[in-house]
This record gives structure tokens, sequence and C-alpha cells, in this order.
């Protein structure tokens, strides 16, 4: 895969990084965060931004760095929620985290098509996969607001899931999304729409996405990136 092909919340991994002074390791994996055009300075020369599964956010500049993708069974997300209620009494976890395995992504593309096929507005179907997370488990890390969430090396205590009921996957003609309700609550919580056009790219599901307004996810999404 050309480096020009690569794009945010892709997995990678370095081949060889030969002019860096400090770089990663070759063979070490991550998640694309940003890629940038260089070729005002080198023809075909692109910054592809990786959150290395070692913690450290390095870009490769390709060429001469070299960066291979990464085949994967299942993406997981780390997403923040919204909803739970308004102003000082909202009560809204801070992150959910959900894995997308292949089963599930074709049925949510499925249910896309079928929105859009039948002119619905959504579909909902009762689904247990995310973990509601009280806190932002890096709140210890002072600098964590300022780092892309990477759910590859996310990880939490059982103390900070959010008991939930009612939860559902929410599908429209272009984004999912899970909802649900905190445990003998009232307020529904939601996570920010994910785009099922990335979605279907990674599992190389076709999909022919609605072309009369942006897919990508509202600025209020923080990066949604996979694990292998």
């Amino acid at each position: 895969m050309n480096a020009t092909t690569y794009r945010e919340s892709d997995r990678v991994r370095l081949v060889r990084m030969p002019n860096d002074p400090d770089p990663v390791p070759a063979g070490m994996e991550g998640t694309v965060v940003h890629v940038t055009d260089l070729s005002c300075l080198e023809a075909g020369q692109v910054q592809v931004g990786v959150a290395w599964d070692n913690g450290r956010i390095l870009a490769a500049v390709c060429p001469p760095d070299e960066l291979e993708p990464v085949t994967t069974t299942v993406r997981r997300y780390a997403v923040r929620c919204q909803g739970g209620g308004q102003g000082l009494f909202a009560d809204c976890p801070a992150l959910a985290v959900f894995e997308i395995r292949r089963p599930l992504a074709e049925f949510i593309v499925r249910m896309a098509t079928l929105v859009q096929a039948n002119g619905l507005t959504k579909v909902e179907k009762t689904s247990a996969s995310a973990w509601w997370l009280e806190r932002d488990p890096r709140d210890a890390d002072a600098d964590a607001d300022d780092c892309p969430i990477n759910p590859a090396t996310l990880s939490w205590a059982s103390e900070d899931e959010m008991r939930s009921e009612c939860d559902h996957l929410v599908v429209t003609d272009r984004a999912f999304s899970f909802t649900c309700y905190r445990r003998h609550g009232d307020d529904l919580i939601e996570t920010v729409e994910q785009p099922i056009a990335e979605l279907a790219r990674h599992f190389a599901i076709p999909f022919d996405a609605p072309a009369d307004r942006d897919t990508a996810p509202s600025a209020s999404a923080a990066p949604s990136l996979p694990n292998s």
C-alpha cells in the first residue's frame, strides 16, 4: 500500500525509519492519527502521524520511511459520549469502548443499505456491545487531553464501568452509534456517531455511502482507533 492511501485510524506496521535519530523499533504496530501531503517538498512524500502501541506518537515520513498495512479481524473504538441529562444535572459517562468484528460490520452495512433503500431515518437493534466508562482511564496523565485516544493500549478497572440498561445499536444511512440508559436512569446516553464508510473500508465490505453530505464524524468526536 502506498503511503498516500493511508487514512486516519488505519493500522500500520513500521518496516524501517532510517533517518530518525530515535526511531520506534522495526515491526512496531500503531494507529494512523493524521496524514499530511508533503509533495510540495518532495514529489510523492507523505507524513503519516502514528500513535504507536508502545505509547509513542511519532510521524513517519514516506519516503524514506516505510510502513505496511496491518490486517485486523476486529476494530476497536474508544469514543466520547453525550446526553445523560442537561446542564448541571447531566450524568454522562466519559467514554464508550466497543469492538466491531466482521459479522457485526456486515450487519451494520446491510442495515445502512436498508435504511437508504427504504427512506428510513434509522434502525435499532438491542446490543450490549459497548463498555460505558465513568471516567477517561487517561485522567491520571496530565497530557491526556492533548493525545489521541488509542484503544489498542486503553485499559480500565471494573469499577470504572457504568451499569447500563436498554442498550442499542443505532444505524442510519451513513453512521452508527450505541445508546443506553444509566441503570435506573431516565436520560438517553449515546456515543458520537461513527462513519460506516470507514468501517466498511476497514473490512473491505462494499458500501455506497450517500454523497449529499460529508460522512466524517463530528468535530466533537475523539479519534477512534482500531485494535488488532
